[in-house]
């Protein structure tokens, strides 16, 4: 609130002001009240609909980010005054509009089509935005634009079927990363070509065991890792890897200090010595593996103290 006086007068008649520019149906009063500074009083201005046009067109044009929003935001606004914030010459103000979430859809639409990226950006990460208009922004031309819309977490699901055949990484990245991914699009982001996406959505924390399983199957050593480290609580899960994902899983369920030394000795395999090249069971080495790991975080730091 741009209101600073600090006595209960000033905070009433601050209020009373706001509350006469809503409800005023005096075009004389509303013209005087447009004069106030105070944003909040300028956004009840524009939003009342007694309001003088060429008054409001006025504040409108000297808008900044802050009476943008709160104008969106006043239930009274008309929306043909609400669409001239699509032609402010401002972009940043247009940038706040499209991220409003008072911002009704019709505005919505004409932002989408700016011509400044970032405006764009506002309406595709806007969680208000329909899904009709998302859906055409997941097949827009600029890859900031369609990763933007595969984070939103309104996206639908029509539009997450064309980012995870998206021919960019990034965009098919973050579609992987989203909570709740419905099973077709876990089944299709699990045959990704690219390695990164399907490491990705291995460390999806949303993923049900069914989908873990078929990520166990993954013919990347660095997918199946991340499916092993998951399931560290359970020895019976990283006991049933398949044969060809052992080594690689298994040593890296071994390796990582939050396996207990209670499921790795009772896993009972072997993992290849990194320094002796030579088998050693992972469950009875769990703390001579830790202590190396100390060992080695010690020699680096006095290492780097003395070329210091």
């Amino acid at each position: 609130m741009a209101h600073t006086g600090k006595s209960r007068f000033d905070a009433f008649t601050f209020s009373t002001r706001v509350a006469v520019a809503r409800g005023s149906t005096s075009p004389e009063v509303l013209a005087r009240f447009a004069e106030y500074s105070e944003p909040e009083i300028r956004a009840a201005v524009i939003a009342n609909p007694e309001a003088p046009i060429e008054v409001v067109r006025r504040l409108i044009e000297e808008a900044d980010c802050t009476i943008t929003k709160l104008t969106l935001s006043e239930a009274s606004l008309p929306l043909q005054i609400a669409m001239r914030f699509a032609e402010h010459r401002d972009w940043f103000v247009r940038a706040a509009a499209a991220r409003s979430l008072g911002a009704p859809v019709p505005l919505l639409n004409a932002l989408a089509g700016d011509s400044v990226v970032d405006v764009q950006l506002e309406v595709a990460q806007n969680p208000t935005a329909p899904p009709a208009l998302l859906i055409d922004l997941a097949q827009e031309l600029t890859d900031a634009i369609r990763e933007t819309v595969a984070l939103n977490p309104n996206a639908p699901i029509e539009a997450l079927r064309y980012l995870t055949a998206d021919p960019e990484l990034r965009v098919r990245l973050a579609v992987a990363r989203r909570s709740q991914l419905t099973a077709d699009l876990s089944e299709v982001l699990s045959r990704d070509e690219h390695e990164l996406v399907r490491c990705a959505l291995a460390n999806n924390e949303t993923l049900n065991e069914l989908e873990l399983d078929r990520l166990s199957l993954d013919t990347s050593d660095r997918v199946r890792c991340i499916v092993a480290c998951r399931r560290l609580a359970s020895a019976e899960w990283v006991a049933k890897m398949p044969q060809e994902s052992v080594l690689q899983a298994r040593r890296a369920a071994a390796y990582q200090p939050k396996t207990t030394a209670e499921i790795l000795k009772g896993l009972k395999f072997e993992v290849l010595d990194s320094d002796e090249q030579s088998p050693r069971v992972a469950g009875e080495n769990h703390e001579d593996n830790a202590r190396s790991r100390r060992k080695c975080q010690q020699s680096g730091q006095k290492g780097r103290a003395r070329r210091r």
